[in-house]
């Protein structure tokens, strides 16, 4: 650490530097003898504090704070005058001076100010390297420390209630226990702590390491009436302190792990692949099951397969993992069925939530029961009133002549997703709706053949949304079995080819 003592007077200014060597002998002092040595030392040299007197030759005190702030220089500036004067305690202030002191100064006025600045000092650094964990832990920023260190992470969830006291608590297991650590909240989850320790031995994990911090903590919780599950998860250990992302990523998913299936208790997370399984093909054969039912708005069946799913979940010990990409899954299909809404109603209906954000699997099963629920309702209510699919058949009859495309249709006129309109028209009409448009416009040909002996087989097929004659003479066969000409032939002997 350093401070600058600034003082044109040789004697004011060694005896200031005597008692700051006095205070700490560890300090590095720098000496300047007027405020242009001063503000360059400021600038080459960025100290932590700068003791300047207020009268120098060339540039006073009141200047060198003055020009330290217009420059954007963080070093604190204390002001040590002979003058007990008002108007320079002004100028002090707005140029953001953190003391004025008076001469002479004794060491019961200098050693508050100087153990008031190194406290705030290592508040300072504390909450720098804080900040920098709690970007870290996501990939964005570096987290600096002691080479050689064995280090471990832990995602501990906690009420907002008890958040505070449980950050106090393990910085102090911290300061004890480690060789270096952090703890602060996750910057994304709401009621995460994130704890980051470092120890000297690989054994300190089995002896007294962050699961035994996490266990007495879980332990303490559940004694207490709470609605949220205190749970945990620890990474194991990493020889490469700065791997925090994935130890992070190891101890947060252990933490969901814990708290969705295991009551709260601590989740190693390097066990994770070991204890909990992934069963990719029940959650496909689930998710086309559960499909079938909402597409058939049958709400009470789907809502038992949310239930007894995740009944089974915590049955089978299935990863957070799995748990996670269910819930991608559940939250896309219920915004599916959400799209089924006309207008902004059936757009983005479910905002993702995080699976922290729920005490337990049945507050989660809960609010999907409520959400499909609400969804079935709505969906019911609007088909009730307009049936979508005969709205569509009477658009294709009146713009036969036109282009038509279904996904066009579905994303400006319905508002819904085009794979669930197809299915839908599909299923109440008995044909896919490319061959209802095709069928449309061969029976609109049809009948133009007979009745208009004056159009050509080419105005035809221009009038019925064909620009391409060959192609509508190919169809017009696939459908009646003879070309348009043959068939005119032999209805309108006196028709025009």
């Amino acid at each position: 650490m350093r401070i600058i003592v600034a003082d044109d007077e040789y004697f004011a200014r060694k005896a200031i530097v005597q008692m700051i060597a006095d205070w700490d002998p560890d300090i590095e002092i720098i000496e300047a003898e007027d405020g242009a040595a001063a503000l360059e030392a400021v600038e080459t040299l960025s100290p932590e504090l700068l003791l300047t007197d207020i009268r120098m030759p060339g540039m006073d005190g009141i200047r060198l704070a003055a020009l330290i702030q217009e420059r954007g220089l963080r070093t604190p500036v204390a002001i040590i005058s002979g003058f007990d004067d008002f108007s320079y305690a002004q100028q002090a202030i707005k140029y953001k001076v953190e003391n004025y002191l008076l001469k002479p100064i004794d060491r019961q006025e200098l050693y508050p100010l100087l153990d008031r600045w190194k406290y705030l000092q290592a508040r300072s650094r504390e909450a720098a390297r804080e900040s920098v964990l709690a970007d870290a832990v996501y990939g964005e920023a570096e987290l600096v420390c002691e080479p050689g260190l064995y280090a471990q992470t832990a995602a501990i969830r906690s009420s907002s209630g008890r958040l505070a006291a449980l950050t106090k608590s393990a910085k102090e297991w911290i300061a004890k226990r480690c060789v270096d650590g952090l703890a602060v909240p996750d910057k994304h989850e709401a009621g995460l702590l994130v704890v980051w320790a470092c120890y000297r031995s690989e054994s300190m994990d089995e002896t007294g390491g962050l699961k035994f911090m996490c266990d007495t903590y879980v332990r303490q919780a559940a004694e207490e009436a709470d609605e949220t599950v205190a749970a945990a998860g620890v990474s194991g250990l990493f020889a490469e302190p700065r791997r925090l992302e994935e130890a992070y990523r190891q101890a947060k998913t252990a933490a969901l792990q814990s708290a969705l299936t295991e009551g709260g208790q601590t989740v190693p997370g390097a066990e994770l692949a070991a204890r909990y399984s992934y069963d990719a093909l029940a959650l496909r054969e689930w998710t086309d099951a559960f499909r079938r039912k909402t597409d058939k708005l049958q709400e009470q069946e789907a809502i038992g397969m949310i239930r007894q799913w995740l009944d089974e979940a915590a049955a089978r010990s299935y990863s957070a993992y799995m748990l996670q990409d269910w819930f991608a899954t559940i939250v896309n299909l219920l915004n599916g069925l959400a799209g089924r809404l006309p207008g902004e109603a059936g757009t983005g209906f479910i905002a993702w939530r995080g699976l922290f954000e729920y005490a337990s699997l049945k507050a989660l099963g809960d609010d999907l029961a409520a959400r499909l629920q609400e969804i079935v309702a709505r969906v019911k209510e609007n088909e009730s009133k307009a049936d979508i699919v005969e709205h569509l058949k009477q658009y294709v009859d009146e713009n036969y002549k036109n282009r038509i495309v279904l996904e066009e249709l579905a994303a400006s006129t319905y508002f819904v997703d085009p794979s669930y309109l197809s299915r839908l028209f599909k299923r109440k009409s008995g044909m896919g709706f490319a061959q209802y448009v095709l069928t449309v416009r061969m029976e609109k040909a049809k009948r133009m053949l007979e009745s208009d002996p004056s159009l050509s087989v080419a105005d035809v097929a221009t009038e019925v949304g064909f620009n391409d004659y060959s192609y509508f003479i190919q169809m017009y066969k696939k459908v009646y079995g003879e070309t348009p000409g043959k068939f005119r032939s032999g209805h309108s002997p006196g028709g025009q080819l």
